[in-house]
């Protein structure tokens, strides 16, 4: 391999990782995987610095996009890398204990009295519960109802 070969195939082999989302320091190596040696530069080294720490921006404070430059040298070829990091602001240092509602939003928050509900009709021709499951109430049968239907009182007056 030719000195820009080595250096253009240690290019393409580095991998850092997950830059989207960086909360923990880097590990920026200082040589290829083929020989090149690697230097590296931070446009913004309060939040990465060349060495790979890490300083998160302070919560609510957002995250930052932090260039960082490798220079891949190997012999008389030189090439640089840009990789764009995004460090990751802080967590909130707010901590819910415990949630109670305050008197004043207790009372909001209780629900408006409903009235009791009716109990449920009476069942009227239907079967027991019991006759359902396939257990019988009792073992004798009902009397069974007239056919006829009754007569009405007879308003013709009578022979004496």
């Amino acid at each position: 391999m030719t000195d820009c070969e080595i250096v253009l195939s240690d290019i393409e082999t580095l991998y850092l990782g997950n830059l989207g989302t960086v909360e923990f320091d880097l590990d920026l190596p200082r040589a290829g995987k083929h020989g090149s040696t690697i230097t590296w530069e931070s446009d913004a080294p309060h939040f990465l610095d060349a060495e790979g720490r890490v300083t998160r921006p302070a919560y609510g404070r957002g995250n930052r996009i932090v260039t960082l430059t490798a220079t891949f040298a190997h012999d008389d070829a030189s090439e640089q890398h840009e990789y764009s990091v995004q460090v990751i602001e802080q967590n909130s240092d707010f901590v819910v204990e415990a949630a109670t509602p305050s008197p004043s939003s207790a009372s909001r928050a209780r629900r408006p009295s409903c009235p009791t509900p009716s109990p449920p009709p009476p069942m009227t021709g239907a079967r027991s519960p019991c006759a359902a499951s396939g257990t019988r109430a009792s073992s004798a049968p009902g009397p069974k109802p007239d056919p006829t239907p009754p007569r009405a009182p007879s308003t013709a007056p009578t022979a004496a």
